[in-house]
């Protein structure tokens, strides 16, 4: 994938990402300009673009880096989310650990 225009991060990163270590789920920081914030370690791996909820809807647009990533992400099938709050972090994961779980209530994961 080609490296896309810096971007930057948003000030509720470490509580976004401190939801995905109390949940023990792998991701990696992505670097600035990557076109996405974090690359989370489920099935299948998701890109998250994290944007800060409280700023204004015109702060939280995304980027053309990030358009270009999303749009990439959905041609190919890959699931980019925006996550702007923990809560969004904690109901992305409670749906995705929802679908994970066989009737043997045993965890596919």
């Amino acid at each position: 994938m080609t490296r896309f225009n810096k971007g930057s991060r948003d000030t509720n990163e470490p509580a976004i990402t401190e939801v995905l270590r109390r949940r023990h789920v792998p991701y990696a920081q992505l670097h600035e300009g990557d076109g996405a914030d974090l690359l989370v370690m489920i099935a299948p791996m998701e890109l998250w673009e994290v944007k800060n909820g409280s700023r204004s809807p015109s702060k939280r647009r995304l980027t053309d880096a990030e358009a270009r990533a999303q749009e990439y992400c959905d041609e190919t099938g890959i699931p980019y989310v925006v996550i702007e709050t923990p809560e969004d972090a904690s109901e992305r994961l409670d749906r995705y650990f929802s679908r994970s779980v066989r009737r043997d209530g045993r965890s596919k994961v």
